[in-house]
Formats: C-alpha cells, sequence, structure tokens
C-alpha cells in the first residue's frame, strides 16, 4: 500500500508541476518534419537553393528526447541526395547521421548538427 501511495503523490505532483510551468511538451518530430528541415539546413550549408535539393531518400531511425531541454531530440536518420557528388562542397550525397531537432522562436522546426 506504501509504494500505491507514493506512486500515486508522485504522479500528481509530476502533474502539477506541468500545470504550473504552462508548458506544453513538444512531440517528437515526424519524418517528414525532420525531412524538411534538414532539406532547410543542406541548403544553406551548400548554397544551394531549397527547390534544388531532392532527396531520394530520408529515413528517420531513432529520436530521444533531451531531459534537461523540452522539445529539443537527438535524431538520427539516413539520406541520400540526387545532385551529384561534384556539386556539393561540404555534405556527402548519402549519409546517416545524427543531430539535434527543436522548434525555432517562431515554432518552426531547426536542425542543428553537432561535429566532434
Amino acid at each position: 500500500m506504501r509504494a500505491y501511495s507514493f506512486f500515486a503523490v508522485s504522479a500528481v505532483a509530476a502533474v502539477l508541476t506541468f500545470a504550473v510551468s504552462g508548458e506544453r511538451p513538444k512531440p517528437e518530430p515526424s519524418e517528414s518534419q525532420m525531412e524538411s528541415s534538414f532539406g532547410e539546413f543542406f541548403s544553406r550549408l551548400e548554397t544551394k537553393p531549397i527547390s534544388e535539393i531532392q532527396f531520394a531518400e530520408f529515413r528517420k531511425h531513432s529520436c530521444k528526447a533531451f531531459a534537461a531541454r523540452s522539445g529539443y531530440y537527438q535524431c538520427s536518420f539516413t539520406y541520400s541526395t540526387e545532385l551529384p557528388a561534384e556539386q556539393l562542397s561540404i555534405l556527402p550525397t548519402r549519409a546517416t547521421i545524427s543531430g539535434t531537432f527543436f522548434a525555432d522562436d517562431e515554432g518552426r522546426l531547426r536542425f542543428e548538427m553537432v561535429i566532434g
């Protein structure tokens, strides 16, 4: 009975904490949201218009929420682009990478790649 009481009190405390903060948990990004956000990131690195960047493949593998930062997800995915390798300067035409997805101040999903 003691364990049940502890669990119930903990659950109520968690709900109250969430209610007081007023912040809704942000859902994990979908594969299509990740593809769009990564496409914008890719076009900024390669100085190509986003309209020129077509992914032949984009597959989400996993996402893990950051405990310390609400709405931030560390996700891994595989992509390949139809652009010829000689037209790219930084990113490979196909790769499996991971990075952080988060909503900016305007609510748009952004991608940030951390190297190192």
